[in-house]
C-alpha cells in the first residue's frame, strides 16, 4: 500500500537536525545589564546635570563655560552613540545566529523514506497447481531466472490517472486501454453486422514531472482533480534534483463526466519541512466530435496554508480505501 508521510508544522521548534543543547539558549545577560545601564544612565544623568546647574547657581560646585543645554547636548550625544553600538552588537549577534542556522540546515543530511513496489509475489496454492502439470518443472529449470518471473522489488515512480467520476489511479492500463492509447481511429459497430473506423474518443497525455529546483522534493503526491474540487493524490514518492515521475491521464470523452476544467496537483516537502502544492491547469472537451485537451506548460506554487494543510490532511484520509488499488 501506497503510504503518506504525517504532514510537519514548520512553526514547530523541534528541527530535523537537533542543535546542540549548550547553543540552544544564548546567554545575553551581560548584555541585557549593559542596557540596563545606558537606559538608567539615559534618565539619570540629565536629570543630575540640571541639578548641579540649579544649585550652582547660589553655591558653584563647578565652573565651566558651558551652558546647561550644551552639558544636555554633550551627553546626549554620547547616550545615543552607547546605545547605537549596543544596537550594533545585538544585530551582528542575531545575523550571526540566522548565518549559522543557514549553513546547518544546508550540510545537514537528511533522510526520505522510498517506498518500493513488491512484483511477482507468489501465491503457494497456485504454485501447488502449476506443479501438478507434466513437463511444467522441467520447463522451469530451462529458463533463465528472468524468464521465471521472480519476486522482485522495485522503485515504481509511475502512476495513471483515468479520468471520470471519480477519477481512478492505476498502476498500469487496462489492455483495452492500452489499445485505444496506441490508436488514431478505433472500430465501432455502426449497425447489425456494420462496422467502421471512427475518430478515437481517447485523450491520453504521457507527463514526466521534473525536479528542476536545488533541493530534494520528499512525499510527493500527485493528484488530477477537477478545478472545484478540493485537492486529493496518490504515491509518496522522493524525487531528488533531476530526477523525475511519470504520470499517464487517461481520458475517454464518449464517457459521461470526463470533459471539463482540471488541475493537475502536486503536494510535496522540501528537507527543511516546509509543504508545497503545485498546479497545471488541464482542460478536456469535444468539439464536432473531436476530442481535444490543453494543459499549461508552467505551473504555479506555493507554500501550503494551515487550512489547506487540514483539508490535505483530511483528504488523504478520505483516499484510503483508493490507495489499496496500489496494493
Amino acid at each position: 500500500m501506497w503510504l503518506d508521510t504525517p504532514v510537519r508544522d514548520r512553526d514547530d521548534d523541534n528541527h530535523f537536525v537537533s542543535e546542540p543543547k549548550h547553543r540552544r539558549h544564548v546567554n545575553y545577560a551581560g548584555a541585557l545589564m549593559l542596557l540596563a545601564i545606558c537606559f538608567l544612565a539615559a534618565l539619570i544623568v540629565p536629570v543630575v546635570l540640571d541639578g548641579l546647574f540649579d544649585v550652582g547657581e547660589e553655591t558653584p560646585i563647578f565652573v565651566v563655560p558651558w551652558s546647561a543645554g550644551d552639558a544636555l547636548g554633550y551627553c546626549g550625544a554620547i547616550l545615543a552613540a552607547i546605545i547605537a553600538i549596543v544596537g550594533v552588537f545585538f544585530t551582528l549577534k542575531t545575523g550571526e545566529k540566522e548565518r549559522e542556522t543557514q549553513i546547518r540546515d544546508s550540510v545537514a543530511p537528511y533522510f526520505s523514506a522510498i517506498f518500493l513496489d513488491q512484483e511477482n509475489k507468489r501465491n503457494p496454492f497456485f504454485d501447488f497447481l502449476i506443479r501438478g502439470k507434466a513437463g511444467d518443472e522441467q520447463r522451469k529449470d530451462n529458463e533463465s531466472p528472468e524468464e521465471q518471473d521472480e519476486y522482485r522489488e522495485i522503485e515504481n515512480h509511475t502512476v495513471y490517472a483515468i479520468l471520470g467520476d471519480p477519477i481512478a489511479y492505476r498502476r498500469k492500463l487496462a489492455k483495452d486501454q492500452t489499445e485505444k492509447v496506441q490508436s488514431t481511429l478505433v472500430e465501432e459497430e455502426i449497425a447489425r453486422g456494420v462496422r467502421a473506423s471512427v475518430v478515437n474518443p481517447v485523450i491520453y497525455i504521457p507527463l514526466k514531472m521534473r525536479n528542476t529546483g536545488q533541493g530534494t522534493a520528499s512525499a510527493v503526491r500527485v493528484g488530477v482533480n477537477r478545478r472545484e474540487d478540493s485537492w486529493s493524490g496518490v504515491c509518496s514518492w522522493t524525487i531528488g534534483p533531476g530526477d523525475d515521475f511519470y504520470i499517464g491521464i487517461y481520458a475517454d470523452t464518449d464517457k459521461v463526466g470526463v470533459v471539463g476544467a482540471y488541475e493537475v496537483r502536486i503536494v510535496f516537502y522540501d528537507c527543511l519541512g516546509y509543504q508545497y502544492l503545485q498546479t497545471f491547469e488541464l482542460n478536456v472537451s469535444k468539439e464536432n466530435d473531436t476530442p481535444q485537451a490543453g494543459m499549461a506548460y508552467v505551473g504555479s506554487r506555493k507554500v501550503i496554508s494551515d487550512y489547506e494543510r487540514q483539508t490535505y490532511l483530511d483528504s488523504v484520509d478520505d483516499l484510503t480505501s483508493r490507495n489499496k488499488l496500489f496494493s
